[in-house]
C-alpha cells in the first residue's frame, strides 16, 4: 500500500510520522549541500566550497556523492513504492562504487582517474586532482551505501551491521568536527594525502542521523523514537548533551586562548557549566517524563473504564448493532481520533454485503455496502494479513481508498486491528485520524482488548444466528422431530416440532404434556421397544418402524430414526428422533413388488408356454394323423380323438397363460366400446341365469378404443362368470362406461398405471364380495377360491394380462357383503384411426408335389413329427438341427423351394438370422417360421425380418398346410 509505514507486528516505535519527516528533511539538506558545492566548483564561488576561508573544501566527487545520498534519503522516506525503492537502491550503489574505488586507490597507489570525471581542468597544483576525497569521506560513503542497500532486510546479522555502520559513521563525523573545533588536525587529517572538510563532516552527521531515522525500530534511534517515558527522556537529554557539552568545551578553549583564565580556571568553569547544564537537562527531562506518565496513566484509566463498561454490555445485551456502535464511539473518544470504523466482511445474514459501523464526531451509524464496491481491493489486501497495521503517513490515493472503505475522509494516520474468528480474518477495527499522530503501546493494547470483546460479540451473534436458523429449520422440517432429555433418571420430552403434531393430530402442547399417550403405539411391539432400549443403553443410533395411532383413531406407519447427543464429557444428554409417515411409501412399494411379482410370473409362464407348445405340437400332429388313419377302428379312432381334444384343451390353457403374461397374440382394431357392449350384453344375457339382472349405462360421445374384440369378449365373459359365482341366489350386474382421468397421485400409488385420460369400463355385482387377503391375490394365476375342479384360477389373470397388453389398467375394489367392482381403464385410440378391422386376401393354394423343404428345428421330437407331417403332405424334406447346419446344407444344395425354421434356437444364429441370410444369398427360396412364442413375444426377443409368415405352435395339420400353400404360392419379390 502506497505512502504508509507499516510493520508485521505493531509496536509504536517501528514507525512514526516524526521519523518520516526527519528522513525527508535530512535528505533535502544533504541534497542541497551537494548541489551548492557543485555550483561553487562550477562557478568558482569559494564561499560555497567550504565553511570558512583557509579550511579544507569539499571536493566535487564528494559533493556528487552527497547529491546522490540526498536522493537516497528522499526515496527512503516513503518506502513501498517499487519505482522509488529502485531509484534509491541504484543511487546508493553508485555512491558505494565511487567511494570503494577511492579506497582502492589509497590501498594500491593506482590512480583510476575517477577524480577527473568532474571538473578535470580545475587543478590546484600540478599532479594533484582537487576531486580526490579524503579517506574518512570514502569510508563514510561506503558505510552509508551498504546501510541503505541492506537497510530493508530483516536478518539479525544485517540489522546489526546497519546499527554498527551507522554508529561508526556518526563517530568519524563527530571526531572530525571536534578536530576542527578544538584544533586537533589528526582527527580530520589522519593521513598526509588529504583531509575531510568541515562542511563534509557536518553533512555526514546530518546524513547518518537521517539514515538511522529510516529504521526507527533499530539501535539508538529506537530509543529516541520510543513513545514511552524513556524515549521522552532521551529525546530531550541526548540532543542537549551532544550539542551543549562540546559547545561548553569550545567556549572554555577560546577563553583560555584569549588569556581570560588559565587552564585550571578553565577546567573549573567547564565542570561547573556542565554540571549545571546536565542537571537542568535531567530535571527538565524528568519533569516532562512525569507529565507524560501522568497523561499515560490517565489515558490508561480511561481505557480500563471503557473496557469495563463494554465488557458488562457484552455479557448483558443481545443488541449487537448497538454494541458495535457503542464500542466504536467509545474507542474514538478514548483515543482522541476523528474516525472509527468496524467492518464485518461476512455478515451473519449471509447477504453479499459488508456491514460498516462508523463513528465520526458525535454520530455513530451502521451502513451496508455491496461486496462489489470499488473500494474492496484494499479490503482484499487487508484480509490476507492477520496482524495489526499502523498508518503513519498516508498519501492522497490511499486516503481516497480509506475514505471509501473506512468512511474516513482526509485520514493521515491510523491503526487497523483485524477481527478474527477461528484464525480467519473476518473484519477490521480501524482508528483513523486527520493528523499525523503516534499511537502508543497502551493504545495498541487497548485496541487489542477491544478487538477481543468485539470478537466475542461477533461469535455470540454467529452462535445466536445459527441457533435461530436451527430453530427455524426444526420448526419447518418436513419430518417430525422430537428431543428427549436423557440426563435425568426418566427421559423427558423437551421439544416437539409442528410437523409431528400434524402427523399425530395432536397439538404440540398435548404432545409435550402427555408424550406417552400421543406418540407411542396403542399395541406396542415389545421387540421394537427392546431394540430402542438396547440402542440407548449403547448410546447408538437406531431406526425402527412403528404403527402409531392418530388422535382420530386412524393408524400410520412411523419410521423413527433416533440419534444420541453426547456432551464433551462423554455423557448422553439428549436423543433426537426424526419421524416420518411412510404409510404411502410402503403401499407404493408393496404395489410395486406385486407388479414386479406379476411380471416375473408372466415371464415364467411365457417360457413354460413356449416349451408346452412344442410338446403340444408333436402330440396334436400325431393325434390328428392317428385319428385319420384309424377310421376303420372306431375304438382307437375315438381314443386318438380324445388325445386331440386334450391337446386342444392344453393349447387353450397355454393361451390363457400367454394372456396373463401379456404375450398372447392379439389383433387390436379401433372399436366403439358402446357398440361393442350392445352385442356383448345380448350374448351375456343368453349365457347367465335368469335371476341375474344386467344393467348397462353408457356415456355418449366417448372416443373409440383399440382392442381385440375377441379377447375383450373373453375377458368380460370371465368377469361376468365370476360375478355369477359370487351371486348364487341371483343379483345384479351393472356395466358402465365413462371418460375418466388418472392423475399423478393415483399413478404413484399404482405402479402399473400411467397418468392420462382413459375410457373407464366398470363391471359391478351385488355378490358376496372378497376379503382383503383374497383381493390381494385375485390376479395371480392358479389362485382360486373355488372347489377343486371348479376352475383353473386363470380367469382374472387372463383379464389382467389382456388389459395390460392393451395399454390399460385394471383395478379391483371389493368388501365382504358389498359386492365387487372391476375398473378397466382403456386408452383412447388415435384420432385418425379408422373404425374397421383389417382383412387379408387369401393366398393361392398350389399343390405340394415335387416341392422341397429344408426343415430347421432344434427339438428332436418336434423335428421328427413335423418331418413326418410334411412327407405325408407330399413334400421332399431335409432336416437340420441348427441354423449353422442349415447354411452348410444350403451351400451344398441351394435348390430348395422353402426353408421352414423355428425362431428361437440355441447357438450363435437364431431363426431370424437364418432367414435374413437366406434372403440375402438365396432370394428365390421362400421362408416360413414357427415358434412356441406368439408373434408379439417373438418380436420382443429377436429382430424379425420383414414379410415373413409366422406359424404359432401348436398348429393343426390344416393350419400347417394352409401356411405352406400361402407362402409357396406367394410371388417372389
Amino acid at each position: 500500500m502506497h505512502g504508509m509505514n507499516q510493520a508485521t507486528a505493531v509496536a509504536p516505535e517501528t514507525s512514526t510520522p516524526a521519523a518520516s519527516v526527519y528522513v525527508r528533511a535530512t535528505g533535502l539538506v544533504v541534497l542541497g549541500v551537494g548541489i551548492a558545492v557543485l555550483a561553487g566548483w562550477a562557478f568558482e564561488i569559494d564561499a560555497l566550497k567550504g565553511i570558512a576561508p583557509g579550511l579544507a573544501t569539499m571536493k566535487p566527487l564528494t559533493a556528487a556523492n552527497f547529491l546522490l545520498s540526498g536522493v537516497v534519503l528522499l526515496m527512503s522516506s516513503r518506502p513501498g513504492e517499487v519505482a522509488r525503492d529502485r531509484i534509491g537502491w541504484f543511487c546508493a550503489l553508485a555512491v558505494t562504487v565511487w567511494s570503494g574505488l577511492t579506497l582502492l586507490e589509497y590501498a594500491t597507489g593506482i590512480d583510476f582517474h575517477i577524480d577527473r570525471v568532474l571538473f578535470p581542468n580545475h587543478l590546484v597544483e600540478p599532479g594533484v586532482i582537487p576531486g580526490r576525497m579524503s579517506i574518512i569521506t570514502a569510508i563514510n560513503f561506503v558505510l552509508f551505501g551498504t546501510c541503505r542497500i541492506t537497510g530493508d532486510r530483516r536478518e539479525s546479522s544485517v540489522q546489526a551491521w546497519f546499527v554498527t555502520a551507522n554508529i561508526l559513521g556518526l563517530a568519524l563525523s563527530f571526531l572530525a568536527i571536534c578536530g576542527y573545533a578544538y584544533g586537533v588536525p589528526v582527527l580530520y587529517h589522519p593521513i598526509p594525502a588529504t583531509s575531510i572538510a568541515l562542511n563534509t563532516a557536518v553533512t555526514f552527521a546530518v546524513l547518518f542521523t537521517g539514515v538511522a531515522a529510516t529504521r526507527p525500530d533499530l539501535g539508538w534511534m529506537a530509543r529516541i523514537c520510543s513513545p514511552d517515558v524513556g524515549g521522552s527522556f532521551v529525546r530531550r537529554a541526548l540532543p542537549a548533551i551532544v550539542i551543549g557539552v562540546p559547545a561548553f568545551g569550545w567556549l572554555r578553549l577560546q577563553g583560555q586562548l584569549a588569556g581570560l583564565y588559565d587552564l585550571r580556571a578553565g577546567l573549573a568553569l567547564f565542570t561547573i557549566f556542565n554540571v549545571a547544564f546536565l542537571t537542568a537537562v535531567i530535571l527538565v527531562s524528568g519533569w516532562t517524563s512525569d507529565r507524560l506518565a501522568a497523561r499515560r496513566l490517565s489515558q490508561k484509566v480511561k481505557q480500563q473504564s471503557a473496557l469495563a463498561i463494554l465488557s458488562g454490555l457484552t455479557l448483558r445485551s443481545n443488541d449487537f448493532k448497538a454494541l458495535r456502535e457503542r464500542a466504536v464511539q467509545m474507542a474514538c473518544d478514548v483515543l482522541g481520533v476523528e474516525f472509527g470504523s468496524l467492518n464485518d466482511v461476512t455478515p451473519s445474514t449471509g447477504r453479499p454485503e459488508i456491514m460498516v459501523t462508523v463513528a465520526g464526531g458525535a454520530a455513530t451509524t451502521t451502513i451496508q455496502k455491496r461486496r462489489d464496491d470499488p473500494a474492496i481491493p484494499i479490503l482484499d489486501a487487508l484480509l490476507t494479513e492477520h496482524t495489526p497495521r499502523l498508518f503513519s503517513d498516508i498519501d492522497p490515493p490511499t486516503q481516497l481508498k480509506l475514505s471509501t472503505y473506512f468512511q474516513a475522509p482526509g485520514a493521515q494516520s491510523g491503526l487497523i486491528m483485524p477481527i478474527q474468528i477461528g484464525g480467519k480474518t473476518l473484519g477490521h477495527l480501524a482508528m483513523l485520524s486527520t493528523t499525523k499522530r503516534t499511537f502508543f503501546i497502551d493504545d495498541v493494547e487497548f485496541l487489542q482488548r477491544l478487538r477481543n470483546l468485539l470478537e466475542i460479540v461477533r461469535d455470540r451473534q454467529m452462535n445466536l444466528d445459527k441457533l435461530h436458523i436451527s430453530s427455524v429449520a426444526l420448526e419447518h422440517a418436513a419430518q417430525g422431530i422430537t428431543i428427549t432429555d436423557e440426563s435425568a433418571r426418566e427421559p423427558m420430552l423437551v421439544y416437539a416440532n409442528p410437523t409431528i403434531a400434524r402427523m399425530t393430530g395432536y397439538t404440540v402442547d398435548e404432545i409435550m404434556s402427555n408424550a406417552a399417550r400421543t406418540l407411542r403405539p396403542r399395541n406396542p411391539d415389545l421387540g421394537l421397544i427392546e431394540k430402542i432400549m438396547q440402542a440407548k443403553a449403547k448410546r447408538e443410533p437406531y431406526e425402527v418402524e412403528i404403527l402409531v395411532q392418530r388422535k382420530d383413531g386412524t393408524e400410520y406407519l412411523n419410521l423413527a430414526k433416533g440419534s444420541p447427543v453426547i456432551d464433551q464429557d462423554g455423557r448422553l444428554t439428549y436423543y433426537v428422533v426424526i419421524s416420518e409417515d411412510v404409510t404411502d411409501r410402503h403401499l407404493r412399494e408393496e404395489k410395486l413388488r406385486e407388479t414386479q411379482k406379476m411380471q416375473a410370473v408372466g415371464q415364467m409362464t411365457g417360457g413354460v408356454a413356449h416349451e408346452f407348445n412344442n410338446l403340444l405340437a408333436v402330440i396334436k400332429s400325431n393325434a390328428e394323423d392317428m385319428r385319420d388313419d384309424l377310421k376303420e377302428s372306431p375304438v382307437l379312432h375315438d381314443q386318438a380323438d380324445l388325445v386331440l381334444q386334450a391337446a386342444d384343451r392344453g393349447a387353450g390353457l397355454v393361451r390363457q397363460l400367454l394372456a396373463f403374461s401379456r404375450k398372447q397374440e392379439i389383433q387390436p382394431i379401433v372399436t366403439d366400446l358402446n357398440v361393442f357392449l350392445e352385442s356383448f350384453v345380448a350374448l351375456l344375457k343368453r349365457t347367465l341365469e335368469a335371476n341375474i339382472a344386467i344393467n348397462v349405462r353408457t356415456a355418449a360421445g366417448l372416443p373409440p378404443v383399440k382392442i381385440d374384440p375377441g379377447q375383450m369378449e373373453t375377458a368380460l365373459l370371465n368377469i361376468a362368470l365370476n360375478c355369477r359365482d359370487a351371486m348364487p341366489s341371483g343379483g345384479q350386474i351393472t356395466i358402465e362406461t365413462k371418460l375418466a382421468l388418472i392423475d399423478a397421485d393415483y399413478a404413484d400409488q399404482n405402479a402399473d398405471a400411467s397418468p392420462g385420460t382413459y375410457i373407464l369400463l366398470t363391471v359391478k355385482d351385488t355378490g358376496t364380495g372378497m376379503p382383503k387377503e383374497v383381493l390381494a391375490h385375485a390376479f395371480q394365476p392358479f389362485f382360486t377360491t373355488k372347489e377343486v375342479g371348479a376352475g383353473t384360477g386363470l380367469g382374472l389373470s387372463m383379464v389382467y394380462g389382456f388389459v395390460q397388453q392393451s395399454g390399460g389398467h385394471i383395478k379391483l375394489r371389493s368388501e365382504p357383503g358389498f359386492g365387487t367392482t372391476v375398473y378397466i381403464y382403456l386408452p383412447p385410440a388415435e384420432e385418425n384411426a379408422a373404425l374397421r378391422p383389417e382383412t387379408a386376401a387369401a393366398a393361392a393354394m398350389p399343390v405340394a408335389a415335387g416341392r422341397t423343404i429344408l426343415l430347421v428345428e432344434d427339438d428332436d421330437l418336434v423335428r421328427q413329427s413335423v418331418k413326418q407331417k410334411l412327407v405325408r403332405l407330399g413334400y421332399d424334406v431335409t432336416t437340420a438341427p441348427t441354423a449353422l447346419d442349415a447354411i452348410v446344407i444350403l451351400e451344398r444344395q441351394p435348390a430348395f423351394d422353402l426353408v421352414f425354421t423355428d425362431v428361437i434356437m440355441p447357438g450363435a444364429m437364431n431363426g431370424a438370422d437364418l432367414a435374413r441370410e437366406v434372403q440375402r444369398r438365396w432370394p428365390a427360396i421362400k421362408i416360413l417360421m414357427s415358434s412356441g412364442y406368439t408373434e408379439a413375444a417373438v418380436l420382443g426377443k429377436v429382430n424379425m425380418p420383414d414379410g415373413i409368415r409366422l406359424l404359432p405352435k401348436p398348429y393343426a395339420n390344416a393350419d400347417l398346410e394352409r401356411a405352406l400353400h400361402e407362402v409357396l404360392g406367394r410371388k417372389s419379390a
